[in-house]
């Protein structure tokens, strides 16, 4: 019983959720661009929302990204520059 659990959980039940978490980042990426004014790329790399507070404060280059799992508290101003590609779980 447990293996049939296991078995329905890995098929059906991560792959939502995996999508789940991609469309909160959407949704944050979404309104941390209208409130910055900038556009934001998100490069999904596992679980993890990627946050980023007082997004109107928030200013990145178009030739960078973030990746999942970042969190960027922007109440001070935060600007990241050109070709700036970090890894997962980015802390600012």
């Amino acid at each position: 019983m447990a293996g049939l659990l296991h078995a329905i959980m890995l098929k059906f039940i991560c792959p939502i959720i995996s999508r789940i978490d991609s469309v909160m980042d959407e949704y944050n990426a979404h309104r941390a661009e209208i409130a910055s004014g900038c556009k934001i790329k998100i490069v999904d790399q596992g679980f993890g929302h990627t946050m980023i507070g007082s997004p109107q404060n928030f200013n990145i280059d178009p030739t960078s990204h973030l990746k999942s799992g970042s969190f960027i508290e922007c109440q001070g101003g935060v600007k990241i520059g050109k070709y700036f590609h970090p890894g997962r779980g980015l802390t600012v």
